[in-house]
């Protein structure tokens, strides 16, 4: 898994019939007033190294805030969960209460929205933790965009 920069467009493979085409995939800002924050997880193939990585921009797609840090985690679930948890509070310190989440991690977004309710107990916890910080903003919504 690789982090993907956000911002520019990455090609998606999607097979027709027997040829596999490959079209480009956008990042689609928030509405006006909104930001949006984008969250990765990685691990490098030889498992020597683990990384967590979120975008902050806002509806002119201006990036506010970008950051990559190394982090130890159990599975590339908890990396992602661990991802939207500290995006999240970043974007709460900067004063933002109105924003759109997006990981490429279906199974966290099911667990935050309370769609799915097992998974492991390390990212229960940190599913909980990022309920709390919802809690505090006006307006979050979280979904999972696909690869």
């Amino acid at each position: 898994m690789e982090y993907h920069a956000v911002h520019s467009s990455r090609v998606v493979s999607s097979m027709m019939g027997d040829q596999t085409s490959l079209r480009p995939s956008r990042w689609l800002p928030p509405m006006a007033g909104y930001i949006k924050i984008n969250v990765d997880a990685a691990v490098k193939k030889d498992l020597t190294a683990q990384g967590i990585g979120f975008i902050i921009k806002n509806a002119d797609g201006a990036n506010l805030l970008a950051v990559l840090q190394r982090a130890d985690f159990p599975s590339v679930v908890a990396g992602e969960a661990l991802a939207i948890r500290q995006g999240l509070k970043e974007a709460i310190s900067m004063g933002f209460q109105s924003i759109v989440m997006e990981s490429d991690c279906l199974e966290v977004v099911q667990l935050i929205n309370g769609v799915q309710s097992d998974g492991e107990i390390f990212v229960a916890s940190i599913v909980e933790d990022i309920k709390v910080l919802m809690s505090s903003v006006d307006f979050i919504s979280c979904s999972s965009q696909g690869r």
